[in-house]
């Protein structure tokens, strides 16, 4: 099981990437964070185990929202900044091979 606090530091990469890599307005990207992680959360009592999302890269999810497919070489260092704001720590620089 995720915990909450890792939760919402995925969503809120997921609605920054949105935002800054996208160029969603902060409502627009708000909604679209709410509406998927709305639906994920409506299935915890199926076969189907929401907690799988997690595994994803908050791009990808992001990518998947839009229907569009940014590269990491393009956007690695503004995605990592991304991460390093919601999860903390250091900067890690994503893997060429993630996107």
């Amino acid at each position: 099981m995720v915990s909450d606090p890792l939760k919402d530091a995925f969503w809120n990469s997921v609605r920054d990437a949105l935002v800054t890599l996208h160029h969603l307005p902060v409502v627009k990207a708000k909604e679209k964070v709410r509406w998927f992680r709305t639906e994920l959360e409506s299935c915890a009592d199926s076969a189907f185990d929401p907690d799988l999302i997690y595994h994803a890269e908050a791009l990808h999810v992001a990518n998947n929202l839009v229907g569009a497919d940014l590269k990491m070489a393009s956007i690695r260092q503004a995605y990592a900044l991304i991460l390093q704001r919601n999860f903390g720590g250091s900067p890690a620089t994503p893997q060429a091979g993630a996107a």
